[in-house]
């Protein structure tokens, strides 16, 4: 196969301009020598029956298998799976990394959650040990049908004893029974801790195994002081570890999750998993060396480690109440955490190998496609530059449409306003054109049209564009055109329309004249200012007999030409 190369001067192809058409497979006879302005369509003519001839004497080519068209895919393919696997791996990695992030989100997401329950419940606590040490302080004696008042009917029955000790440390009430022996409590953390100290604050302990209600419980307590300031006994309520920890059965952690409850001092409040150990934790330490221990640590943070109590790896997150001495912990097990990551990664690995298996096996195939494609790139290629042809172009004269013509001169417009450079357009119109239609037909009317363009192309530089905006109406955009010069060239074009006959079929010939309005860009004109302007002009040519031009005034006409109207006297 070659390529030829074919070139026509400015006086073969339409608007002076040189063309190359670049022609693969055989060569083609000599054209003809056409010239001047009947050139155009004889030379698209021949050249569009040589190339019709010259395909269908030529052989269509056989596409033969070659070495590179098997290994030039072969190898691709084996650089395809190796990147398929990499990116596996790295999405295997990225997945459980972005994984893990969004668990330690949700931990730390829960832990504020149960952060916020545990200081409600014991903020609902400390007023209730308040609001019953005044009761007791009021009426001693009344007390128990007070304290049924307020426990029960105003705060529910959550809390499992209230408890009243005296100064000595023995217990003079409890809600669960009347004991028929007295109960020292003097050896109590927080019996102790109120009678040593003078403060009134509220004190929460470890759990403890309590001596009436023979249950673990965690005591909240407030000092009791006598009139005269001095320590006078502790209220106590008794909590149950697991009124804390049923916060978990509000949340979903996971078959291996757990939340905790602890003091600052490292030892268990509550806690919460459906893996229940064999010892309960509550009440044991934790290590002193877990990060919420210490207090250069944030409050709040992402925390994970292997567990003390059963074992298992979790992560999860802390935070640190800021009004109480307790921490809250949400741990996600990492076996529950990973579980979904671990079984897409399985999918994909299967499907990594069904898709390497099919890519080697496509090798072969994919080289006839390839070859294929090209063909068929071929054949789309020329039949999108025939479209866009088509789209732009009005089919019976060769012209731009009225969609091309106004998107081109918008642009033009544009630049000339950018530039202050002068620009000019021609309206143009068929004078009776209708009665060619009715007197001789539509076939003729067409050779009309296409005849008069041909002659206008013949007189328009290379630059100009003549575009048909629908029946017997066209436009001529004319860049870098004054007024004076754009009505030069509007007679030019009129006197070549009117020069000769026009053949139309059956052997007739007309004589076709046309009228014009010509009109120069302004400084603040868009184009339906422009084509109005040269509207009007061109009605100004009818009205004034038709078979010549009018020039409408605009800002790049020299001084002295416009009249008060704003029509040029040329």
């Amino acid at each position: 196969m070659f390529v030829r190369q074919l070139r026509w001067s400015s006086n073969s192809l339409p608007g002076g301009r040189v063309q190359n058409l670049m022609w693969l497979g055989g060569g083609l006879p000599d054209i003809p020598p056409y010239s001047g302005a009947a050139s155009t369509h004889k030379a698209y003519s021949y050249i569009r029956t040589m190339v019709q001839l010259r395909d269908d004497m030529q052989p269509t080519p056989r596409c033969r298998p070659r070495w590179a068209s098997i290994v030039a895919p072969l190898g691709v393919a084996g650089l395809l799976v190796a990147g398929l696997w990499g990116n596996l791996l790295h999405g295997y990695q990225r997945d459980r990394g972005q994984t893990r992030h969004e668990a330690e989100v949700t931990a730390t997401n829960l832990a504020r959650a149960f952060d916020e329950h545990v200081v409600r419940t014991v903020q609902h606590i400390d007023t209730l040990l308040l609001h019953l040490r005044l009761e007791y302080q009021r009426a001693p004696d009344r007390f128990h049908d007070r304290r049924d008042d307020v426990f029960w009917n105003t705060y529910g029955g959550e809390f499992m004893q209230v408890g009243i000790i005296d100064r000595d440390g023995m217990l003079l009430y409890s809600n669960l029974s009347r004991t028929s022996h007295p109960v020292d409590l003097s050896d109590r953390e927080h019996f102790r801790v109120h009678q040593d100290s003078g403060e009134d604050k509220l004190f929460i302990s470890k759990p403890v195994f309590g001596r009436v209600s023979q249950k673990w419980s965690i005591q909240f307590t407030r000092r009791r002081t006598a009139p005269d300031g001095t320590f006078d006994g502790v209220l106590v309520i008794s909590v149950d570890p697991a009124y804390f920890s049923g916060f978990y059965e509000t949340i979903d952690i996971g078959a291996k999750g757990a939340i905790t409850l602890l003091g600052t001092d490292g030892v268990i409040r509550a806690r919460a998993a459906r893996i229940v150990p064999s010892v309960d934790p509550v009440g044991s330490s934790l290590p002193k060396e877990r990060p919420f221990f210490d207090p250069k640590q944030p409050d709040a943070a992402g925390y994970g480690a292997t567990s003390a109590v059963d074992g298992m790896v979790r992560i999860g997150a802390y935070r640190r109440l800021r009004a109480f001495p307790l921490i809250v912990l949400v741990l996600l097990a990492e076996e529950d955490v990973f579980a979904g990551a671990e079984e897409r990664h399985s999918v994909m690995v299967s499907v990594g190998g069904l898709v390497s298996a099919l890519l080697f096996g496509s090798a072969m195939g994919i080289a006839w496609l390839l070859d294929r494609e090209r063909r068929y790139r071929t054949e789309l290629e020329q039949a999108n530059s025939e479209l866009r042809y088509l789209a732009d172009t009005d089919v019976l004269t060769g012209a731009k449409n009225r969609r091309a013509f106004t998107a081109l001169a918008e642009v033009e417009i544009a630049r000339h306003h950018r530039h202050e450079r002068p620009l000019s357009i021609i309206m143009m119109d068929l004078d009776h054109f209708k009665e060619v239609n009715d007197g001789h037909g539509h076939a003729a009317g067409d050779a009309v049209l296409s005849e008069v363009v041909r002659r206008c192309r013949g007189s328009l530089r290379c630059h100009d564009v003549i575009g048909r905006l629908g029946g017997e109406e066209f436009a001529i955009l004319l860049p870098e055109t004054g007024l004076a010069q754009a009505h030069d060239i509007a007679e030019r074009l009129r006197r070549a329309i009117a020069a000769g006959l026009i053949l139309i079929p059956e052997g007739k010939t007309l004589q076709v004249t046309a009228s014009m309005g010509v009109t120069a860009l302004c400084a603040s004109d868009h184009l339906d200012a422009l084509l109005h302007r040269a509207d009007q002009a061109l009605y100004q040519a009818k009205d004034r007999g038709r078979n010549r031009s009018v020039a409408a005034g605009g800002d790049v006409a020299p001084a002295g030409w416009c009249t008060p109207d704003g029509w040029c006297r040329l």
